[in-house]
Order: structure tokens, then C-alpha cells, then sequence
């Protein structure tokens, strides 16, 4: 008897563990080149899928209550089309730096790299009326967003606020990316 049990609570962490383990997710857009796969952090799932001609979006959730929101984005830019975030000269990035943090009362701005060599942009803000974190990318002219937030616009945490970063680190481009 004791046996069983131990036998079922075994099988219960295993199945509680794999429900909480990282899942990887492709992202598609019609009429493109390549699509994203992407490792969602761990207890996170896509909850809503939509696509057009012009962008598609990716509404992420955890399981646990109380975590935040993470949409991630995608939409082709004509003036950067075949281009990647290297393939820029220092103005074209504070360019759309600024354009990322136009509505920023306090923006904090970093460039940071993929392990693949992906160089993307992280902006976060922590302000009593809004708080986000977004990494934004740029690749063969499409440009990729991970936006983290809670709806409330309460503040994020340091654990939060590595959210977007770590999805970044984890895409793969699968096609021609020209990069």
C-alpha cells in the first residue's frame, strides 16, 4: 500500500512539473520569410493568437495568479526592410529608441544581445502611474516587441522586469532571415 501511494505521488509531481516546464511556441505570419520559435518561461502559456496583414500578436499568461501580462508582437516596417538591429547606424537606433519611449515619463534604456547575436533593445519604465518593461528587436525589416505589464499598471518586480529579456534570449529564426 504505502508502495501506491508513494507510487502516485510521484507520478502527481511529475505531471505538476512537466504542466510548469518551459514550452517552446512558434510564431507565424502569413506571406513571411521565416517564423519565431520562441521558449515561453516556465508556468507560462499562450492564451490568444492573432494574425493579419500587418502584425500578429501573441497574448502570454502564467498560471499562477498575480503574474504579469507578456504580449508579444510582430510587424514588418518597410523602411527597414532586410535590416536587423546591427545592421543600423547609432541614429537610426536612438531613433526608434525614442519612438519606443515617446508616452515614457522616466525610460531606462539598455542594448543587449541574443545568444545567437541578436541585438535588441530593453526599455523599462517604473513610475507610480505606469510601469513596463519592453524588448524590442529587429529582424529582416520585421520588428519583434515583448511587452511585459500588469493591467493595473502596478509596479513590476526585478523578476518581472527580466521577463521580456528572457523571451528575447530564446528566439529562434527559422527561414530566411537574411541576419
Amino acid at each position: 500500500m504505502k508502495q501506491t501511494i508513494g507510487l502516485i505521488l510521484i507520478l502527481a509531481m511529475v505531471f505538476t512539473l512537466t504542466a510548469a516546464a518551459a514550452e517552446t511556441v512558434e510564431i507565424y505570419r502569413e506571406n513571411t520569410l521565416f517564423y519565431i520559435e520562441v521558449t515561453l518561461p516556465a508556468g507560462a502559456r499562450v492564451v490568444n493568437s492573432t494574425a493579419d496583414e500587418t502584425l500578429s500578436m501573441t497574448d502570454i499568461g502564467f498560471i499562477d495568479a498575480g503574474r504579469p501580462s507578456v504580449v508579444i508582437t510582430v510587424a514588418p516596417d518597410e523602411q527597414y526592410s532586410g535590416q536587423g538591429m546591427s545592421d543600423l547606424t547609432q541614429e537610426e537606433v536612438d531613433l526608434i529608441i525614442s519612438e519606443i519611449t515617446m508616452e515614457m515619463a522616466a525610460p531606462v534604456e539598455d542594448l543587449r544581445y541574443t545568444p545567437d547575436g541578436y541585438a535588441y533593445i530593453v526599455v523599462n519604465e517604473s513610475t507610480a502611474e505606469n510601469d513596463t518593461c519592453d524588448a524590442v528587436m529587429l529582424v529582416n525589416g520585421y520588428f519583434i516587441m515583448v511587452n511585459v505589464f500588469y493591467p493595473d499598471y502596478r509596479e513590476l518586480t526585478e523578476q518581472d522586469m527580466a521577463i521580456g529579456p528572457s523571451v528575447m534570449d530564446t528566439f529562434r529564426f527559422v527561414g530566411n532571415t537574411n541576419s
